[in-house]
Order: structure tokens, then C-alpha cells, then sequence
């Protein structure tokens, strides 16, 4: 299972289908190769400041763009914090036993954006 953490949500990539076998995909090989993590991470962050709600609104897209930094990086986490002049995000890999560990308290009901904080980001600050 390939999971994934956006914000305070665990996403398994595994149930996902790859943005570059989707229909309508506008990148070619080529220029999907040249694309990087900072490139990626722009782009997420120009679609957060034009709309906050994005991940509600259009979750494919946020998917694709998570999916594509696995694929990338290996990059799992993703941080999104709002400081005032708009979104600001970090991005990380984390151990897959974390993840893990995130997905039970999932499972339990207990995963909030705290025990995120206390888990990953507050440990690589």
C-alpha cells in the first residue's frame, strides 16, 4: 500500500490510477520527464492561492499532483499552512511506519491536524 499524507488525510495512491495513464492527460513523456518537485510543488501552490478549497473541489487534480511526486521523489507528505499572504507548503519524505502509525489513528477516528504536526512536521522543523 502506497500511502500518501495531504495535510491532515492519508491517501492510498495505490487505488488511484496514474495521472499519465488517465484520459486526457496534457503532458507528453518528454515533458513530463522535465517536470521536477519544485515545478510540481509551484503549481500546487498557484492552484491553492487561486482556490483554497481545492482539494474539495477538484480532488483529481490534487491526486494527480501527489501521485506525480511520488512518482518524482518518492516525496509521501505533503504540508499546506495559510501564514497571511497565502498558502505556504512543505513537502517531505516520511518512513512508511509512520504512515502506517497515521492510518491507525485514521482508522480510530483520532487523525487531526495536530497529531500530524506532532508526528512529522514538528520533528523535521
Amino acid at each position: 500500500m502506497t500511502l500518501f499524507l495531504y495535510r491532515d488525510r492519508l491517501v492510498n495512491l495505490d487505488g488511484v490510477t496514474e495521472p499519465t495513464e488517465q484520459g486526457g492527460f496534457p503532458l507528453s513523456e518528454e515533458q513530463y520527464a522535465g517536470l521536477t518537485i519544485d515545478d510540481m510543488m509551484q503549481l500546487l501552490t498557484e492552484g491553492l492561492s487561486d482556490n483554497p478549497a481545492l482539494a474539495e473541489e477538484n480532488p483529481r487534480f490534487v491526486l494527480a499532483i501527489c501521485h506525480m511526486l511520488y512518482d518524482k521523489g518518492q516525496i509521501n507528505a505533503i504540508r499546506v499552512v495559510d501564514d497571511g499572504d497565502g498558502p505556504v507548503l512543505s513537502c517531505a519524505r516520511i518512513p512508511f511506519q509512520s504512515l502506517n502509525i497515521l492510518d491507525e489513528l485514521r482508522m480510530r477516528g483520532a487523525l487531526t491536524q495536530q497529531a500530524v504536526d506532532e508526528a512529522v512536521w514538528n520533528p523535521l522543523a
